[in-house]
């Protein structure tokens, strides 16, 4: 019983270990997850910002061809014409230059939570003020911890299984499989524990029936004794009679 207790405080704890490394798995997975996450974010972001460029420069070239183009048209002979497209094109720099200076805040925009997402990424990579390598060193140590048990378990496993061999052999049970049961080891424990059980009463009854017929001999040999000393007194009051008849005849 004790070997067991043993046993299952040993399996209690390698839960226990089992359940904190599937704990930290867990959150090392999640963390994982989250930092996966934030790197495709931020390359969608960097992505998103090269396009940005792209077109930021695509519209300087749109800007510069017009420009070229509004030096053509300020050399033609039409000076109507040449206000007219120059306010025209001077209209399309303006909204130009706007939606420029738009995509330059979104840049920004764009940068600020890249920047952000980089710090999110260095918060995650140190998790609970810890290094990652702290903590495989920690996983590594709960591992060589769980090892050790496991040997400890498998070492209590081959005791016990001896122990249920031997009580099986006691109890007389016949084991054909290739590993004791530990089932049928304890119902064979209980098993010769009731027939102890049964011959302690057995001789707690010959011991009384012993006791019983010693006291009936002594009773016999009393009355034996009784009856052998009641009869030597009669004996002895006999034989005076006897003595005294022969005088007094021959007194007669």
């Amino acid at each position: 019983m004790k070997l067991k207790q043993q046993l299952d405080e040993f399996i209690e704890e390698r839960q226990s270990w089992i359940d904190e490394i599937n704990q930290r798995q867990s959150e090392l997975g999640a963390a994982r997850i989250t930092v996966e996450q934030l790197r495709q974010k931020e390359h969608f972001m960097v992505a998103e910002v090269d396009l940005l460029k792209a077109e930021n420069a695509n519209y300087k070239t749109i800007i510069f061809n017009l420009e070229d183009e509004v030096k053509k048209l300020t050399r033609q002979q039409n000076l109507q014409l040449r206000i007219n497209h120059h306010a025209k094109t001077k209209e399309e720099n303006i909204l130009l230059k706007k939606q420029n200076e738009e995509l330059s805040a979104k840049l920004q925009q764009l940068g600020a939570i890249v920047t952000r997402t980089k710090e999110k990424l260095a918060r995650y990579m140190v998790s609970d003020g810890k290094d990652p390598h702290e903590q495989i060193e920690e996983e590594e140590l709960l591992r060589k911890k769980l090892e050790e048990s496991e040997q400890d378990r498998s070492k209590l496993a081959e005791n016990l299984s001896s122990l249920c061999t031997s009580v099986l052999k006691v109890a007389g049970v016949r084991n054909h499989e290739s590993e004791t049961s530990l089932l049928k080891a304890m119902e064979a424990l209980n098993q010769l524990q009731s027939c102890i059980s049964s011959l302690e009463s057995e001789v707690e009854d010959l011991r009384i029936k012993c006791k019983l017929l010693r006291e009936k001999a002594r009773l016999n040999s009393l009355r034996s004794d009784s009856s052998s000393m009641s009869s030597g007194a009669n004996e002895s009051s006999r034989s005076p009679s006897v003595c005294r008849s022969p005088s007094i005849s021959s007194f007669r």
